[in-house]
């Protein structure tokens, strides 16, 4: 069975707030125009990706957990948070629920959330200690995991 990478977690988190948001709104905390708000950091979130994506290019390092780093980014984004893409991507789905307003679809980004900092950032974490050693855990010392 092959694990099921952030991408697909991010598309299976905006389908449950979308059902969520439809189905079992519970109540709307956040409405028009207020709502539109939520696209900032949605826009923002996808701008943070893809300048993230710009170092794994340019370090010719694999983006996909799980594959062997080939190097260790700490510049850009990566110069502020060990996560910049799942933060974005928690942006995203933050955004997302507060354009659909429902208190229930506020349940997607923290699933996602619970889902990344279990399943993902604690392997990756593991597989940058064993390939960079001393560098990543002096990077670590510098920069925070999230914020």
């Amino acid at each position: 069975m092959t694990r099921l990478i952030p991408p697909v977690w991010l598309f299976l988190a905006i389908l449950l707030m979308m059902g969520l948001d439809r189905w079992l709104p519970v109540s709307e905390v956040v409405r028009a125009p207020y709502s539109f708000l939520g696209w900032l950091p949605v826009f923002v979130g996808i701008a943070v990706i893809l300048w993230c994506a710009r170092f794994f290019k340019k370090s010719e390092t694999p983006i996909r957990p799980g594959r062997t780093p080939l190097a260790l980014i700490t510049e850009g984004p990566f110069a502020y948070s060990r996560n910049p893409i799942y933060l974005a991507m928690v942006a995203i789905l933050l955004g997302l629920a507060l354009v659909l307003g429902s208190l229930t679809a506020f349940v997607a980004p923290m699933a996602f959330f619970v889902v990344i900092a279990c399943g993902f950032v604690r392997m990756e974490e593991t597989m940058l200690e064993q390939t960079f050693g001393d560098a990543y855990r002096s990077y670590c010392d510098r920069v925070r995991r999230w914020l």
